[in-house]
Formats: structure tokens, sequence, C-alpha cells
């Protein structure tokens, strides 16, 4: 994606606190879920960015807006050495997910249905 050209990939991750995972929303958005320790510990990919970089993402995940996405601070487990490092997270409040098409369990496989932002109109 276009708003990580400037991020340093730094590897695959796992959460160490358990997350809830699901598809939502005629997008078929990707969303983890800000439920308290509910779900499951959740794999993906950690990048560092600059703060520029992070005010994209942030403005990208509508942050401080309506139904926006909330940032907070997880500990991760970088992979393969398990070195635990503090990372930000986006999640959503449980009440502004929408219709949830289907839960996932720990990773997100990337869905052909999926309509990234820049093809959304």
């Amino acid at each position: 994606e276009a708003h990580l050209d400037h991020a340093r990939f730094m590897g695959k991750a796992v959460t160490t606190t358990p997350y809830r995972l699901v598809m939502a929303g005629r997008w078929r958005t990707p969303m983890m879920i800000n439920a308290d320790g509910e779900g499951a510990h959740i794999w993906g990919e950690l990048f560092a960015v600059d703060p520029s970089t992070l005010a994209k993402l942030d403005q990208l995940e509508q942050i401080g807006e309506p139904g926006g996405y909330i940032v907070a601070q997880t500990t991760v487990l970088l992979q393969p050495s398990a070195t635990a490092l503090k990372a930000l997270t986006y999640l959503k409040q449980p009440n502004d997910i929408g219709s949830v098409v289907e839960t996932l369990t720990d990773h997100y496989p990337l869905d052909p249905q999926y309509v990234p932002p820049r093809n959304r109109n």
C-alpha cells in the first residue's frame, strides 16, 4: 500500500493480548475489535513508521472521527525471536463495526472480495 512507502518492515508479529478479528461491512474490511481479552492472539506484520506516515495512517483509519478506529498500545512478539515490543494498533469499538460478514481466527487471509479504500466509491 502507498501509505507504507516510507515504513520499514520489521517482520511478522503476534499480539500477546487476545483480540476479536472480523471482516465487516460491504467492503469486507478486516477489523480488530476492542473487546478486552476476547478472541485470539492475532498474527500480523509490524512496521516502524515516522511521524508523517503515522499521521497518514491515522487519517486513513479515521482517528477521532465518528465510527473511526481508536489507537491502542499493545505488546507483540516479533518473530522468529519472540522479542516483546510495544506497538500501536488500530481497533474498532464493538458498536462501530456494522454487519459482521465473517469472524476470523488468528490472522487475516487476504480476501479476494476485500475492497481497498482507494477503490471505494
